[in-house]
């Protein structure tokens, strides 16, 4: 990890707070640590989903015209409402 250099300050509920730290003690780690982890966690699901998303694109074997075409058809399908 890199070196840490910038400040956040967020608010949570009391409950919400007191399972946090209860969980990084159980952890051993402090609960920005927890929260940190946490953050770092959520970013790579999103980066896989985006990628998954992306493959599924990819392996669909959608008919892929020339760009001017394939721009027309989709402005004509947002007119419509379909996209």
């Amino acid at each position: 990890m890199s070196a840490l250099s910038e400040r956040f300050e967020i608010r949570l509920p009391a409950e919400q707070l007191r399972e946090l730290r209860q969980e990084a003690q159980r952890r051993k780690v402090s609960v920005a640590q927890l929260i940190r982890e946490a953050i770092q966690l959520l970013l790579e699901e999103d980066l896989k989903r985006r990628q998954q998303a992306a493959m599924e694109l990819f392996q669909a074997e959608a008919p892929i015209d020339d760009w001017d075409v394939m721009e027309q058809q989709i402005g004509a399908a947002r007119s419509k409402g379909l996209g």
